[in-house]
């Protein structure tokens, strides 16, 4: 069960991608099957570009100094407190 809570975040996070898409304006509403597409793979980078990236990198630096296991349990608390923040106002 706890060996399945990383994938459940990762996953867990990513099916509400598509909220964040509609909010920063890239969730490909409208226009040809192309624009809406590109919009939605645009909108796919950015946050790619934004949330894991950096993530990663600061993983690689800090590993050593901090260890993988603590790294880890951070990622989980993370997820977790993202997962059960409210949504934001209309």
């Amino acid at each position: 069960m706890l060996a399945d809570a990383p994938t459940d975040s990762f996953y867990g996070i990513n099916l509400n991608q598509n909220v964040v898409l509609q909010q920063i304006g890239y969730d490909g509403a409208s226009g040809t099957a192309w624009h809406r597409m590109f919009k939605i793979s645009t909108g796919n980078i950015i946050i790619t570009a934004l949330g894991f990236v950096p993530g990663y990198w600061v993983s690689i630096f800090t590993i050593e100094i901090m260890g993988r296991k603590w790294i880890q349990i951070q990622g989980f608390l993370l997820a977790a407190l993202f997962r059960a923040s409210p949504p934001p106002p209309d």
